[in-house]
């Protein structure tokens, strides 16, 4: 038997979490901060992040560090840490390595039809699983 499911929807915006509830109202949207994470220690089995740590990236400051230690922080042992971005590894992968030996890193093509035509971008995914 496998434990009940719980998915929490997080945005920092609440531009944002206003337009997904519209989208998606079946879905459970919360406001929150993904520095100051409200849960505890190894309490998620996992994580899943799409453009955050890009944002964070952008704004000079050392934000990205302090999201991934509270990720880290709130996995449980072999949780698992998504990040969806059309970063490319050569860029990505040192700064999640950085936090090495806490998890192993690796990481996916998503999507690449398409980027030699100019369609899109390509894509990748992230997984860092706490050891």
């Amino acid at each position: 038997a496998h434990p009940a499911l719980h998915f929490l929807h997080a945005d920092f915006s609440t531009l944002s979490l206003e337009q997904m509830r519209l989208r998606h109202p079946t879905l459970s949207w919360v406001g929150m901060d993904a520095r100051a994470l409200p849960f505890g220690d190894g309490r998620l089995a996992s994580v899943v992040e799409k453009g955050t740590m890009d944002a964070m990236l952008r704004s000079g400051e050392d934000d990205w560090l302090v999201m991934a230690r509270e990720v880290l922080r709130v996995l449980q042992p072999g949780g698992t840490f998504l990040q969806v971005t059309d970063e490319a590894p050569e860029l990505r992968l040192p700064l999640l390595e950085f936090l090495a030996p806490h998890w192993q890193v690796s990481f996916s093509v998503v999507d690449s039809e398409g980027v030699e035509e100019g369609l899109c971008y390509e894509s990748f995914l992230y997984t860092c699983r706490k050891m």
